[in-house]
């Protein structure tokens, strides 16, 4: 997800195939964040702080599921926690 044109490449299958929300390993990225992407998606990531590009974890969110979400708390560059509002129809 640090190399350019993998966050699109991402978004792209996701939309493909209907995901709303997808988990992420190896993201690559510093530290922890919350990016809210072009088309509305968010990216939740959490990676190293020692300034290498290694490991990492992340979740891609629909624009849905990003309003479903409740919070989010990085542990460590291998592991997050999120919690989301959800109800049975």
């Amino acid at each position: 997800m640090y190399a350019t044109g993998k966050t699109a490449e991402v978004e792209r299958e996701m939309d493909r195939y209907n995901i709303e929300i997808l988990a992420l390993n190896v993201v690559r990225r510093l530290d922890s964040d919350k990016l809210t992407l072009q088309n509305g998606k968010v990216l939740l990531y959490l990676g190293r702080n020692d300034g290498l590009h290694q490991a990492g974890v992340g979740m891609m969110l629909s624009s849905r599921a990003k309003k479903a979400l409740i919070e989010w708390k990085p542990i460590t560059e291998r592991l997050m926690y999120a919690r989301f509002h959800t109800s049975t129809i």
